[in-house]
Order: structure tokens, then sequence, then C-alpha cells
């Protein structure tokens, strides 16, 4: 791969916002510099460093899938714990107004049980909803872990040289 290759590869990592502008900046340098300073193996092990940086990026991808949900019209977001709890209460108290407005107007059982049935589908999807708004949280956070783990080994390797 040539120079200008590399250069360009990194420059879409950067605008993808997979690298941000320091590790870009530092990239970019160590590009430009290896051939100079660096022939041959050195150079080798930086382009391998990189591949592992992108191979980790590519599989977060795919496991971010794993834990979105599917909203109205099949839109799919990741979870947020805050805008789950939220929902799960105004859902509940939704569905409890309805429950108490029906039964004390003395309408037929099946009005107030849709209430009951309504403040318990809504209190389960937002359950599920904040256990998948932590487990993402927590992949997200092993995730950054690996990644910043790659890269201090890759600055450290590109400083003992």
């Amino acid at each position: 791969m040539s120079i200008a290759d590399e250069l360009l590869k990194l420059n879409r990592l950067h605008q993808e916002g997979m690298l941000s502008d320091e590790e870009f900046e530092k990239a970019k340098a160590a590009v430009l510099v290896a051939p100079l300073a660096h022939p041959g193996a050195d150079h080798l092990e930086e382009i391998r460093n990189q591949n592992e940086v992108a191979q980790l990026d590519r599989e977060w991808q795919n496991e971010r899938e794993r834990y979105m949900v599917v909203g109205r019209y099949g839109t799919r977001s990741i979870p947020n714990r805050a805008t789950s709890l939220i929902g799960g209460v105004v859902i509940a108290g939704f569905g409890t107004l309805w429950t108490i407005m029906a039964a004390s107007m003395g309408a037929p059982g099946l009005f107030p049980l849709f209430g009951v049935l309504f403040v318990l589908a809504g209190v389960g999807m937002s359950a599920y909803s904040f256990i998948k708004a932590g487990e993402y949280e927590q992949a997200y956070r092993r995730y950054q872990e690996r990644r910043a783990g790659l890269l201090n080994r890759r600055d450290t390797a590109g400083e003992s040289r």
C-alpha cells in the first residue's frame, strides 16, 4: 500500500469518527515518517497495529447492532436508561389512570382490565429497554478499554523505535 493510500484510509477513518483528531495526527505522522526512519519491519508492525484497531472497530459496529431496540415504524436505536425509565413511568401512569377512571365510571370489566394490561406491557417494555441500555453501556466501556489498550500499545511500540 502506498503512502497516499494509507493517508486516504486514515482520512476516511477520521471523517467516520473512528479516529480522534489526536489519533489522526499521530497516525499521519507515523505514515509520513515510517518510510524514511524505519524501513521494512517497523513499518509492517505499524500497519499490523492499525489493522488490529480497524478490526476492533468493525467488530464493535457489528456488536452494537445486538443492543439496538426497534422503535416506531421499524427504526432502530440504542436504548437509553433515562428514556426507558421515563417511558415506563408515563405508560404506567396512563394505564393506572385509565384503570381508575374506567372502574369509577362503572365500565364493564374489560375496560379496567385493558388499563391493567397496558400497565404491565408498558412496564415490561420499559424494563427490557432499561436492561438493553445497561448491557450496551457495559459493552461500549469494554470496547473503549480494548481500543485504548491497542492504541497505547501502538504508541508505546512507536516510542521504543
